[in-house]
C-alpha cells in the first residue's frame, strides 16, 4: 500500500508544470530611493494617459510605510488611469509573472504588464481585473499573468515586460512593498531530426 501511494505521489508531482528556474524583478520595490522629481528610482509615470495637463499625483509618504521608510500615496481624481511602470525585464512565452503589493486607502487598483518586442517597442498590455480597495490597514494583493505566445498585432512576440502599478479614477491608494518574480517556462525541446 505504501509503495502504491508513493508511486501515485510521484505521478502527481510529474504531472505538475515544471519551471526551469525563477527570476526576480528588482524595481526599488519598497520605494526607498527617490529621484529629483519625487518619483521612485527605476519607476516611471506613464505620460501617455495625461490629458489637458491633468493626471493623478504621486507622493512619497514616510510615516505610513508597510515596509522600510517609504510608501507611495497615489491620488487620481482625473478621468484617466494612473500608471507607474518599472524597468525592462526579459521574458519568453510561457513565463509566469507573479506580482504582489500591499495597499490601503479607497478606490481601484491592479498590477498589470506592458509587453514589448525584441526591439523594445510596445506591443500590448495585460490588465487583470481591478481590486476594489476600501481599508485603513495594509492588505496584500496578488496577481499572476502568463506571458502569451504569438504575435501582438503584427508587432512581434513578447521579449520584454515592464510591470505597472495602475490606479483607476476616483482613487486614493497607498502602495508599498511591490514584489515580482518570473517563473521561467521550461526550455522547449528541439524537434527530432527527420529520418532520411
Amino acid at each position: 500500500m505504501k509503495k502504491l501511494l508513493c508511486m501515485l505521489g510521484i505521478a502527481g508531482i510529474a504531472s505538475l508544470p515544471v519551471f526551469a528556474d525563477t527570476q526576480e524583478i528588482v524595481n526599488n520595490n519598497s520605494f526607498e530611493t527617490i529621484n529629483a522629481k519625487g518619483i521612485p528610482t527605476m519607476w516611471t509615470v506613464n505620460q501617455y494617459f495625461k490629458k489637458d495637463d491633468k493626471m493623478g499625483t504621486i507622493e512619497v509618504v514616510s510615516e505610513a510605510a508597510q515596509d522600510g521608510k517609504n510608501c507611495l500615496l497615489i491620488k487620481n481624481s482625473s478621468k484617466q488611469v494612473f500608471h507607474l511602470y518599472g524597468n525592462f525585464v526579459p521574458v519568453t512565452a510561457g513565463d509566469v509573472v507573479k506580482m504582489s503589493a500591499y495597499v490601503k486607502g479607497k478606490g481601484s487598483f491592479k498590477l498589470a504588464l506592458y509587453f514589448y518586442n525584441d526591439q523594445k517597442a510596445w506591443s500590448g498590455t495585460n490588465y487583470p481585473t481591478a481590486e476594489k480597495i476600501e481599508n485603513v490597514e495594509w492588505d496584500k494583493k496578488d496577481f499572476s499573468i502568463t506571458v502569451p505566445d504569438g504575435d501582438f498585432k503584427g508587432k512581434g512576440s513578447a521579449a520584454f515586460i515592464r510591470s505597472a502599478i495602475v490606479i483607476d479614477s476616483n482613487s486614493e491608494v497607498f502602495v508599498d512593498n511591490f514584489q515580482g518574480q518570473i517563473e521561467k517556462a521550461p526550455a522547449k525541446e528541439a524537434a527530432p531530426a527527420a529520418k532520411e
